[in-house]
């Protein structure tokens, strides 16, 4: 009771900016050496050295990554996400349709934020950004839409739901013109990885995932190929002919028949392009 009450009279003093930092670099350590002690790094990444060793006596030693480095990555990756990084807002002096107008960008990221990203907003995002024209990729917070896209699509899973691989049948939203004006934003902003994830599933494994007729899941990659394909012929016809090889390669270990399924319509396409143009000179 006396200490409670001489702790009322006399409470303790705050710590000065000296015993705060010491405090911190106490806990830092603590942590640190606790994630180190219940997630080990493998033996055969140590750096084994012994007294008089030359590894000893470097004055840059080989540093090896902590399990705390790891931790430290994850937990950035996980405040990097728009839950976490946009703070959501409601305005009820403005409609949402304003927001969508003045930044589609940033609209859709507060959409994820708030959870109410779809593919059909995605869509609208997409539609806006195409009136507008612009000659140069709109950045947020330093990315471009076609990084935030192709990161939500692969986060949320929605690239696997069944709305985005059968877009031939839907009649409002993220439709035929949608994947076009996706994959071409992909392309011309540098995530030509997204698509080409999209692609390499094979139908076996998408018709697992989306529980869709192997006809369906055979036409979204025939037409996501094709779309690939016309994006960067669009550029040059070597461009085109590159990624139609590429996706020859990979398609072809699915066998004969799967992989002319999938090349034939975007095949089609070019040598109707080479035909069309038999003087046009083609990289070797």
């Amino acid at each position: 009771m006396l200490s409670s009450l001489a702790s009322k009279l006399h409470p303790q003093l705050p710590l000065s900016p000296r015993e705060s930092q010491q405090l911190l670099n106490l806990l830092t350590t603590s942590f640190r050496a606790h994630l180190d002690r219940e997630h080990p790094v493998p033996e055969g990444r140590r750096v084994q050295t012994t007294p008089g060793s030359n590894a000893q006596r470097s004055p840059s030693p080989t540093r090896v990554p902590s399990s705390y480095t790891s931790a430290s990555q994850h937990i950035d990756s996980i405040l990097t996400n728009p839950l976490f990084a946009v703070k959501p807002h409601r305005r009820a002096s403005e409609s949402g349709a304003v927001d969508v107008l003045r930044d589609p960008v940033a609209w859709f990221v507060s959409q994820i934020a708030t959870g109410a990203a779809t593919l059909s907003r995605a869509a609208m995002c997409l539609e806006v950004l195409d009136v507008a024209s612009e000659t140069s990729p709109r950045l947020h917070n330093g990315k471009t839409t076609a990084f935030v896209l192709a990161e939500w699509l692969r986060t949320s899973g929605a690239d696997l739901s069944r709305e985005f691989v059968d877009f031939n049948t839907t009649k409002q939203g993220f439709g035929n013109k949608s994947m076009d004006k996706l994959v071409t934003m992909m392309f011309t902003d540098g995530e030509k990885a997204a698509p080409w994830r999209w692609f390499i599933r094979s139908q076996e494994q998408r018709t697992k995932e989306t529980k869709l007729d192997a006809k369906i899941v055979a036409k979204f990659r025939q037409q996501l190929l094709w779309k690939m394909v016309h994006t960067q012929e669009n550029r040059s016809l070597s461009e085109g002919l590159a990624v139609f090889m590429q996706a020859f390669r990979m398609a072809q270990v699915e066998g004969i028949e799967a992989a002319y399924a999938v090349l034939r319509p975007a095949g089609a396409h070019l040598v109707n392009r080479i035909m069309s143009t038999p003087g046009h000179a083609i990289e070797p």
